[in-house]
């Protein structure tokens, strides 16, 4: 008898999710996992690995989307939050008619917390989360910021355009959003350094 776990159970596991338990019908992926991060709130970055995880699976074709519900534990008796994903969410996500951040804002609207959560790309690398907490500015610093930043355009849509980029390679995929990372912050840490003096 073999203990090998296959599916998308197993692609979860291998992407660092420890999942107690899961469902999956045609219609319906319910899936209850245990954080790593057991904190006050849900940690976005394993979300995104668990989104990231279903994503794959739709590009390889081993799995048709479906919503998913997921309960989040930080231990057996104590849930953190859940989230869900609407099937055509992932069906605008991977057809380009949504962004990642499109993507992770739906998600992270669902979360089921207490206090608002901060909009943070769940598909960008770890290094890359960032939050909408910034210190109260003035309006002046408020107006010179939104005047230095409203045109930035940046999309992976635009730099798949620009690099000629096919979009269907999963190894394309990785490469565009590292690009679209390093122009983000190539432009914004010399930005925010001019707006503090």
């Amino acid at each position: 008898m073999s203990d090998v776990i296959s599916g998308l159970e197993g692609d979860l596991r291998s992407n660092g999710i420890n999942v107690e338990a899961i469902e999956i019908t045609d219609t319906l992926v319910s899936v209850v996992y245990l954080t790593a991060f057991p904190g006050k709130s849900v940690n976005h970055q394993e979300m995104g690995r668990a989104l990231q995880t279903f994503i794959d699976a739709i590009e390889i074709d081993e799995w048709d989307p479906a919503r998913v519900e997921a309960t989040v534990l930080r231990h057996a008796d104590d849930v953190q939050g859940t989230w869900y994903v609407n099937a055509e969410w992932f069906n605008q996500y991977q057809n380009y008619n949504i962004d990642g951040t499109e993507f992770s804002t739906c998600v992270i609207n669902t979360l089921d917390a207490t206090e608002p959560e901060p909009a943070v790309d769940l598909l960008a690398s770890d290094d890359s989360q960032t939050t909408t907490d910034t210190p109260a500015k003035s309006n002046d610093e408020e107006s010179k910021w939104h005047r230095l930043t409203q045109h930035i355009t940046i999309s992976p849509m635009s730099l798949q355009r620009r690099f000629h980029l096919d979009m269907y390679s999963r190894q394309s995929r990785w490469h565009l959003w590292a690009m679209t990372l390093l122009v983000v912050v190539h432009f914004i840490d010399p930005t925010a350094r001019m707006i503090q003096r």
